[in-house]
This record gives C-alpha cells, structure tokens and sequence, in this order.
C-alpha cells in the first residue's frame, strides 16, 4: 500500500493544487493525480493516514474513548467512519500544538480549544457512542484533518462576512483529504476479511467521505459502503469551491442497497435526489430536511439576533438528530436505516418514513428526547416498491 506522507503547514494550501474532475477523467486517474500533489510536500514533519484515525470504544462509566489504530487490525465486519467539517477559529490552537510537541494535533485532543469551546467532542462523541450501542461489535473510527480544516475566522466572523478565502481554502482541500481518508481506511482494515463500511461525514466532512467512499469503491473486501451527509455546504455564501455533491456523488452511483447515500439538511445542504443537471443519477439519495425548534425560520428568515446565535445550531442539527434517531429504541431511523443494520430498507423501515409526500415537504418523524426536531423530505424520494 503506498502511504501519503503530510505537512501539516506547507499542505494545507498545497493540497489546493490537486484539482480533478470525475467527468474528464477515471477515478483511477484521479487518485493518480492527488498521489503525485500529495507525495511534492513531504517533510521531516509529516503524518501519515493511519495516524489520522482512531478506533473509539466505551470505558466502565459509558464515555468514548479513542486510541490509535496498528496497521491491519480492525477485522470487524461492519465498520462506521465518522468525520468532521471546517474548523473556525481553531488555527491557533493547531499551531501552537505544533510549536510545543512537534506533532499535528487531532481533533478530539483536549487542546483542539477555540474561546473555551473543545471541538468535535460535543457532538460526534455523542453520535460515536449511540453507534457503538446500536451496531454491538462494529467498529466505530473517527478521522481527524482538522490540520487542515482549521483557520482564523471565527464561524460568526464568516457569517459577518470575513475571511471567505480562508472558508474557501478549506473546502478546496477536500479531494485530497477523501484520498487520505481512503488510504487511512485501507490500512485499518484487516487485509482479506470483507467488510461493510459507512462514512459519516458533517459540513465539509461531507464532501470527503463522498470522495472516500468512491476511491474505496475500488477495493473488492467491501461489500456495502453506506456514506451518511450532514449538511454539507452547497448554498451561498457557502458555495465557492468546485466540490459539488451533485457532481461528485454520481460517481458513486447510489442505490438502495450496496451504495446508499442518505442526506440531512439542515442550514446549508440541498437535495441531491432532484440534480436535473446530472441527469438524475441521483435519484436514489434519501434527502432529508431537519428543522431545529420546531418551525424555527431558516437562515433566509432570521433575524440578525437570531442568525448570530442559531446558525451554528442549525448547520450540527442533522448529527444531533441522527444520535437521537439512533438512540431510540423505536429503531425506526438514524443508523436503523443503514443497509448495514439488516437490510431495514427492503423490510419496510425506510418506506415507512419516506414515502411520497403530496406536497412539496411533508413531515415524516420526530424522535422523542430531541426537542422540537422535525424531519421533513426534502422532495418525493422514489421507491421501488411504490412504483411496482
């Protein structure tokens, strides 16, 4: 297996450089192409991929905890990726780690810290944990680029209008990071055993878990590949990069089965299931819209008070959300759905909750526990079993 090699200063604008396109070239050139971007910054300070992703796991009191991964050893069956997004006003905390240890800080680290908020332990432990008590004897990793993700401006200094290219930057980086993240993936896993995988991702976690999952495609052990989307940012202002999903995902041909996609919208995000410009490959991806408090306005409706101190809210509903869904012992949502769970989709757990709506939005589902949250489809979301 060739290792890619990172700098955690010098790569993090480099990576910009690896620019390809699914619709001019193979997924086997593309992965060439990032390859040869990837190896032009290697240093003396350098992580590999398999240093990025840790296994997580609960001690005596219930609470996650991660440890690193020796090449290899994960011969789970099924095996849950999660990932995060941008990191607003976390580029100081990155580098001051660096300063004091020499190492690339990860972003669950008690010193990922940004104005006495931790990152990534708020929300994707929670999620971490409602997976590893559903799916009991998967295994849960979680990947860490926050190296690259994190930069000065703060979310609501973005918000204001500051710093886009920083914002930008980042989300330009993300084709490189799915290689990562498949190469750290590959590694993991114990050669020779198949397995079924699902990769989480959230903001700009997205669009890497979307390029991991179609450069994994490649790898014959895996049997399903399930990718879960939180909010991946499509719409202005956050929509400056060439990372579209709506571009990216018909190279991973979803379905309901080997290649599920499903979508959570709540801030951001759109529906890829109506992507009239890609042909309509798409048609398979279960769109969902999450909707924090109730009829809470959305973005386009908030006042200025309201903007400052719900956007953030509403762009992590769909994780909180999803943990909930999880969590319930209905078992009729969140992880309930995936094809990983027992085929619940061909049962009649996904019909059940994402039938054709007569109108534009429909609400479908709200999980005990999780407040007000609703979820809405997005559009009708065909089904095979209707239109027999």
């Amino acid at each position: 297996m060739k290792t890619i090699k990172f700098n955690i200063f010098a790569g993090a604008f480099i990576f910009a450089a690896a620019i390809f396109t699914f619709t001019s070239c193979s997924v086997t050139e593309a992965i060439e192409t990032v390859n040869e971007t990837v190896e032009e910054v290697i240093s003396d300070d350098v992580i590999s991929p398999l240093q990025r992703i840790y296994q997580c796991s609960l001690d005596a009191r219930g609470n996650v905890v991660v440890s690193p991964i020796t090449d290899g050893t994960i011969a789970n069956k099924n095996v849950h990726v999660i990932t995060h997004g941008w990191a607003p006003g976390y580029r100081s905390a990155v580098n001051e780690y660096y300063t004091n240890t020499g190492k690339t800080l990860l972003a669950w680290q008690s010193e990922a810290i940004s104005g006495g908020e931790r990152f990534f332990v708020g929300s994707f432990f929670p999620l971490a944990k409602s997976i590893l008590k559903a799916d009991r004897g998967s295994a849960v990793l979680v990947f860490s680029w926050i190296d690259i993700s994190a930069s000065d401006v703060s979310f609501l200094k973005f918000l204001e209008g500051e710093d886009y290219d920083q914002f930008c930057a980042v989300e330009k980086q993300t084709r490189a990071v799915g290689m990562m993240l498949m190469e750290a993936v590959d590694a993991a896993l114990t050669p020779h055993v198949p397995h079924e995988l699902h990769l989480l991702g959230h903001s700009f976690g997205t669009k890497v878990v979307s390029y991991g999952g179609i450069f994994l495609k490649r790898k014959n052990y895996l049997n399903k590949i399930h990718i879960t989307l939180f909010d991946s940012p499509e719409k202005a202002p956050a929509d400056c990069g060439d990372n579209k999903l709506c571009e990216i995902l018909p190279s991973f041909s979803p379905d309901r089965d080997k290649y599920f996609v499903d979508n959570y919208i709540s801030y951001w995000d759109e529906c890829f299931s109506d992507c009239h410009d890609t042909g309509n490959e798409l048609h398979l991806v279960v769109d969902a819209t999450i909707i924090p408090y109730g009829t809470f306005p959305l973005r386009d409706s908030c006042t200025y008070m309201q903007y400052q101190n719900c956007a953030s809210c509403k762009h992590s509903a769909g994780v909180n959300w999803y943990t909930a869904a999880t969590n319930d012992p209905s078992h009729e949502s969140g992880l309930w759905w995936s094809p990983l769970m027992g085929n619940l989709i061909k049962t009649g757990g996904l019909q059940r909750y994402y039938l054709k709506p007569s109108s534009e939005q429909t609400k479908i589902h709200s999980i005990p526990g999780c407040g007000q949250n609703e979820i809405v489809t997005c559009l009708p979301v065909p089904l095979e079993e209707e239109e027999k």
